[in-house]
């Protein structure tokens, strides 16, 4: 009997002190979960001048949780600035209002404002802003040259193909890692003098580099002469790709099909000679071709009578 009562009251102890827990947990104020402060985010520490980028924006909470915030949440919100450092800083709100770009070089450290419940949070993030480094050359046709028409008058702007014995004018468009654009065909850029070549020289070649080459006539009176970088000859039928290579930055075009000159006319030395009977006259046919060439299809033309 003595051991019924002592666990009935033990039981009824436990039971209380598990109430009494649980009581407990219900008055004790529950902790408001709030932001403490904000962290920049950034993938590198170093920056091209004038390239645009993004920071992430990390709201830290007082339960040792961690979020990244959104546009809706910062928009209006959100101010820059810098804390220390010269360099020339811009903001787009109007594409991102965490878009930042830096116009100068030099060590900058940007400064973050962020307004939340009536409260400010700062953060802070160190740049070292950079020279801009080349990336990829573009290699394309120049369809404003106007070698092209004194050389092939029936060149198709930006074709994938050319005429043997025509010259075509190429360019090349660097990209930087701050997606800036340049025309490098003549000058190259920081990283050394562009070079031009052929994956196969014997059918396209750059004329700067082959001044020992057999040009055709209409080649070589064509205006702005053989040494111009970018410049290339259709020496013989067949393809070929141009290559431009800056420092080991290297740029290949697509390939370029070469074809034989097309046939658009043809004159006869001789007209309206009388023939003595029985005594023979020699016609020559003089073709000119679509590439400006002019060459003797004597042999080729099928010659005939006419009353």
């Amino acid at each position: 009997m003595k051991k019924v009562i002592t666990l009935t009251l033990l039981l009824i102890v436990f039971i209380s002190a598990c109430q009494e827990d649980k009581l407990s947990d219900v008055l004790k104020p529950k902790v408001k979960i709030v932001i403490n402060g904000i962290r920049l985010e950034y993938t590198q520490s170093t920056v091209p001048v004038h390239k645009k980028f993004v920071f992430k924006i990390i709201a830290l909470y007082n339960d040792n949780t961690e979020k990244e915030l959104s546009d809706v949440e910062l928009v209006g919100n959100i101010n820059w600035s810098r804390s220390v450092g010269d360099v020339a800083m811009e903001v787009y709100p109007d594409l991102d209002v965490k878009m930042l770009s830096f116009s100068d070089l030099g060590s900058v450290t940007v400064k973050a404002e962020f307004l939340h419940n009536n409260r400010r949070f700062y953060a802070e993030y160190t740049f070292d802003v950079v020279s801009p480094s080349l990336v990829s050359i573009d290699i394309l046709p120049d369809v404003s040259n106007s070698n092209v028409a004194a050389c092939c008058p029936d060149l198709v702007p930006g074709a994938g193909y050319i005429t043997q014995g025509c010259l075509r004018q190429y360019i090349a468009v660097g990209t930087y890692d701050n997606d800036v654009t340049a025309d490098l065909t003549d000058v190259g850029g920081d990283e050394g003098a562009i070079v031009w070549s052929s994956a196969n020289p014997e059918i396209g070649l750059p004329t700067a580099s082959s001044q020992d080459v057999n040009y055709t006539n209409h080649a070589l009176t064509c205006t702005g002469g053989l040494e111009k970088s970018g410049l290339f000859y259709a020496a013989s039928s067949g393809r070929f790709s141009i290559i431009a290579q800056i420092g080991n930055v290297v740029g290949r075009s697509g390939e370029i099909v070469v074809n034989l000159p097309s046939l658009r006319s043809f004159e006869i030395d001789q007209k309206n000679y009388r023939i003595i009977e029985e005594q023979g006259l020699k016609y020559t046919a003089t073709g000119l071709f679509d590439n400006e060439a002019t060459n003797d299809i004597t042999e080729s033309v099928e010659w005939k009578l006419s009353d």
